[in-house]
């Protein structure tokens, strides 16, 4: 699974998806977020299928879900959700009717079985260029979607953002505890589309 929040993040993804295909060819890759949702929901050129399997929009929980299920054999190709496929070297566009995740229900992110030793951090310096060697962020949302809705350069018109759903301040405070627990690090990078300040303020 990959995730694509910006189009920087592209060339990367695509690298790490290609080496798989070269080197593990029977592993399914599954694509998706911000970059993937905003720039391919109207997509036909077939060619980056020549590196993913499934590209998935919006909220990824049922949409990976299902894939995942489709791998099992447990579905159709029919009835995967907001995915698009290869078929016949021609894309194709796959949804079903099922509901996405509650946020409230989507759990507490974690790290288990990685070694996070191993990763490198950065950290922020006045130069353009980060430095290695600052400290690792746990990541966490506090919402799903926008509070606010109203900035004319958005794509306020998707449903994974104008669908506005905080959660509530003992869940957050539930998954920091978690988080601080499993990884050591009491340092967290807020991830929301746009962090809503009256909640942060609660918290």
């Amino acid at each position: 699974g990959l995730s694509v929040p910006f189009p920087g993040s592209l060339q990367g993804a695509l690298r790490i998806a290609g080496w798989f295909k070269r080197h593990h060819p029977e592993v399914p890759i599954v694509m998706g977020g911000g970059w993937v949702n905003t720039q391919l929901r109207h997509m036909t050129d077939p060619g980056i299928f020549d590196y993913v399997d499934f590209l998935t929009l919006d909220d990824g929980e049922t949409p990976l879900r299902c894939v995942l299920e489709r791998l099992q054999g447990q579905r159709t190709p029919d009835a995967l959700v907001r995915t698009f496929i290869r078929e016949n070297g021609i894309v194709r566009y796959v949804t079903g009717g099922e509901h996405d995740v509650p946020f409230a229900d989507t759990g507490t992110p974690t790290y288990r079985g990685l070694p996070l030793d191993q990763y490198f951090a950065f950290r922020p310096t006045i130069h353009a260029f980060p430095r290695r060697f600052g400290r690792r962020w746990n990541k966490l949302t506090l919402a799903r979607g926008c509070y606010w809705q109203r900035c004319t350069f958005c794509y306020t018109e998707l449903a994974y953002i104008k669908q506005y759903e905080p959660a509530a301040v003992d869940t957050i405070i539930s998954r920091i505890r978690r988080l601080i627990d499993e990884t050591g690090e009491n340092g967290f990078h807020f991830l929301d589309e746009a962090l809503p300040p009256a909640l942060l303020k609660r918290l």
